[in-house]
């Protein structure tokens, strides 16, 4: 690889090492494995960088190396044991630093309930729904997932509604 291609490497990574780090953290809350699959996924996107053609975002196709390389991951240790993939608390999602201790409680109560409610998904809804988390469009949501963009906005809809469920169940007990 030139020179160029590393600092390119670099730039990328240090763009993107959150995202990957939260997709990662999707797929285990074992952050020993959460670090192993990062690594995977940092050593995928550089075998892989040569061959960007071009014809998505760069984030969209790190995005798809990264939920590729940990389906890859799932696959291999479903054979070993049952998949179990619960989203870690650890998760950072930051309250606004204006508010009251109170407020940032109970907005870090309902965080907790969302995460538990995220993690009762079903694999493919827990994707979207993390990446939706992330800020990617339904374009990008469809390139990663390879859905239809009609598919990801239906899926969405279903999502949000099961989640406003099991918010409210959960925040009823």
């Amino acid at each position: 690889m030139s020179t160029n291609q590393k600092k390119q490497f670099q730039t990328l990574l240090q763009q993107h090492e959150q995202q990957i780090y939260r997709i990662c953290y999707g797929y285990s809350s074992d952050a020993t494995e959460v670090a192993d699959l990062f690594q995977e996924v940092v050593v995928a996107i550089w075998k892989s960088m040569d061959r960007f053609r071009g014809d998505a975002a760069w984030s969209t196709w790190i995005y798809r190396i990264t939920v590729n390389t940990c389906l890859m991951y799932i696959r291999k240790k479903q054979k070993r044991r049952k998949l179990f993939v619960p989203i870690p608390d650890t998760m950072q999602f930051k309250a606004t630093d204006n508010k009251t201790i109170e407020e940032k409680q109970l907005v870090e109560q309902q965080l907790q309930l969302l995460r538990q409610a995220i993690q009762s998904l079903k694999k493919l809804d827990r994707l979207i729904a993390l990446m939706l988390l992330e800020g990617l469009s339904y374009k990008e949501i469809a390139e990663v997932t390879g859905i239809s963009v009609n598919y990801v906005g239906v899926k969405v809809n279903r999502i949000k509604e099961k989640l406003k469920k099991l918010v409210a169940n959960n925040h009823s007990k």
